[in-house]
């Protein structure tokens, strides 16, 4: 071979290499764009709230990676069919509805839908035409319909994967932009009257200068309102959290007060049968008085518990704000300051609640005073009116006001105080502010913190007052006298609670007869009418694990004797029953644990009162 002929055939080799490493710089080219854009594509997914931001941010990134001519996006509507939303250009509307007919008269759009793969089928033009179905496991939400022509009607392997995923994402996008369509509806009566504000402004400022000042008015409200529902939404937030926490807390609680019920009956009744004197009698009645604090922990967790009511009773708040100062705080380093006025209000609340509240607000003060300092406790009586900074009814309050001087919360902190489970404390439980937060939101109140580091924090709390109103005086615990006879029922599914209650009344001269459900306890007082010896009480337990519970069994009893004397029990001592007893029919309760003078008193004063 002559030289010639070499030099033209090394030519048209190394022409043929340029050639095959240009293509293949263009595929690395093609596939770093698709690398380097799938971030930002999904940024702008999880941007776009609105279907049709996501429709176009599709068939943008699917316009900057692959040669079509023209695509757009159909989607899955209520009855099924398939409607075009989206095309570009947008003059090629007509020509790919064309398609779409098409490709349903053919079959082609049915088998689409039941692949997660590219479908291509050649176009009457010489080009092609790719289907491509939209979808989750969840959900078909619509169909990709593109055109490519020419010499690009041909899209290779890892760029068809990178097709479907970007589809992929943005199914997913259609999926969530449903969950914003609710938001939407709540907004749209608020833009709705930002709308008619901003018109009548407008004009206002066209007419004369007052009109700007309008302008300015109307825009601090807007703004007033904006932060005013993100307040609600993180409200909202709070409470579905603490409703998560609710059913576990309270199981809980209900069993530890059936244990705890044992405990304290079977103390007091050993302690009623010894002489006052007794040296037993005094180690019993300490006991009884550790089992009493012991139940009080139910109270963190019941506050939790889903459905509770706190029972309310007109209290003094001064007394308990000055005895849980002086609690709280004895013995430590912090010292308290407690300011309140003569006059300061009486409430409707629970006073246990209300107590542990300001308990956990003062061992959080303490705790961040760990060199020791002061903590101030203020109360003041307020009546607000509507248009008040804590979106409380127009009424009377007292603001009870807990500040320290110690080490103050982050800003990011203040958002998280609330929430179960937080906690900046490596010894910390994280319900104690979140008990506080719980227990004043059900006493119709609201709870506020400001705080800055290094300085200290302050709580307000502010509940519903009852101005001119005092409570009556404390009644004196006596023991009960010994009732001779009467026929008591007790219904409740622990063992142990129906015998110790049963050996206690019985002791105190009942006639008593127990069952574990409450359709026997029907069916036993049924019993007991007919052969003309009626039970003068019944006590029914509230709840009754895959059974008949004691509000059921109550709505039977009264159907068969309007004027029985029912008696409500339950571990369960926050719930509505229990706070409500006279809407269910109930002619008194107990609250477990319940020591034996408690429910020897309540059944004297009802048999009594029905004499």
């Amino acid at each position: 071979m002559n030289p010639v002929s070499r030099i033209m055939e090394r030519a048209a080799f190394l022409e043929e290499r340029v050639t095959y490493l240009e293509e293949a710089n263009r595929n690395y080219v093609t596939l770093l764009d698709v690398l380097a854009s799938t971030s930002e594509f999904q940024a702008d997914l999880n941007r776009e709230k609105s279907m049709e931001g996501i429709y176009r941010a599709t068939l943008a990134q699917l316009g900057r990676l692959f040669p079509f001519r023209e695509m757009g996006l159909l989607v899955n509507s209520a009855d099924n069919s398939f409607n075009l939303a989206e095309c570009e250009p947008p003059s090629c509307r007509d020509d790919l509805l064309e398609d779409v007919d098409k490709a349903i008269m053919d079959g082609i759009f049915a088998w689409a839908l039941n692949r997660s793969q590219a479908i291509t089928v050649p176009a009457p033009d010489g080009g092609c035409i790719l289907l491509h179905v939209i979808a989750t496991q969840n959900r078909i939400s619509g169909m990709f319909i593109g055109r490519l022509c020419g010499a690009e009607k041909i899209i290779d392997a890892p760029a068809l994967n990178a097709l479907s995923n970007i589809l992929h994402s943005s199914a997913y996008a259609m999926e969530s932009g449903i969950l914003y369509s609710m938001l939407r509806e709540h907004l749209h009566t608020l833009e709705e009257k930002v709308q008619e504000r901003t018109a009548e402004l407008k004009a206002a400022r066209d007419m004369a200068e007052a009109g700007a000042l309008e302008l300015k008015i109307s825009n601090e409200q807007l703004c007033r309102e904006i932060v005013e529902r993100k307040r609600a939404e993180d409200e909202l937030i709070k409470a579905q959290k603490l409703e998560s926490l609710g059913v576990f807390a309270g199981g809980i609680a209900h069993d530890f007060n059936n244990i705890l019920t044992s405990i304290l009956a079977n103390l007091s009744f050993a302690r009623m049968q010894l002489s006052p004197s007794h040296t037993i009698s005094k180690r019993l009645e300490e006991c009884e008085k550790a089992t009493v604090r012991a139940s009080e922990l139910t109270r963190q967790l019941l506050t939790f518990a889903r459905g509770g009511e706190p029972v309310k009773k007109l209290i003094d708040p001064a007394p308990l704000i000055r005895e849980a100062a002086s609690f709280v705080l004895r013995g430590s380093t912090v010292r308290s300051i407690v300011d309140l006025p003569a006059d300061l209000w009486c409430l409707e609340a629970d006073a246990g609640q209300l107590s542990q509240s300001l308990h956990n607000l003062l061992i959080n003060a303490a705790q961040a005073m760990a060199n020791g300092g002061e903590v101030t406790v203020r109360g003041a009586n307020e009546s607000l009116d509507a248009d008040n900074p804590h979106r409380l009814p127009l009424g009377d309050y007292i603001r009870i006001t807990i500040e320290d001087h110690g080490c103050g919360i982050s800003r990011e902190n203040l958002a998280r105080i609330f929430d179960p489970y937080f906690t900046t404390k490596s010894q910390g439980s994280g319900l104690g502010l979140a008990s506080v937060y719980s227990i004043v939101k059900r006493h119709g109140g609201t709870v506020g913190i400001s705080s800055t580091l290094g300085v200290g924090s302050s709580f307000d709390i502010h509940l519903p007052a009852s101005p001119g109103k005092r409570p009556e005086g404390a009644a004196v615990k006596v023991t009960a006298e010994l009732h001779a006879g009467g026929r008591i029922l007790i219904m409740d599914d622990e063992d142990f609670i129906r015998a110790i209650a049963t050996e206690i009344l019985q002791y105190k001269g009942y006639e008593v007869a127990s069952c574990a459900d409450g359709r026997e306890a029907v069916d036993l007082y049924r019993s007991a009418r007919q052969c003309n010896v009626p039970y003068a009480a019944v006590i029914l337990d509230l709840t009754i694990p895959g059974g008949m519970g004691g509000k059921e069994a109550a709505a039977l009893i009264l159907e068969l004797d309007p004027d029985a004397v029912l008696i409500v029990s339950s571990g369960y001592s926050n719930d509505t029953v229990i706070a409500n007893y006279q809407n269910y029919g109930f002619s008194g309760s107990i609250s477990k644990p319940f020591d034996a003078d408690t429910l020897a008193r309540e059944l004297e004063r009802l048999i009594a009162g029905k004499l």
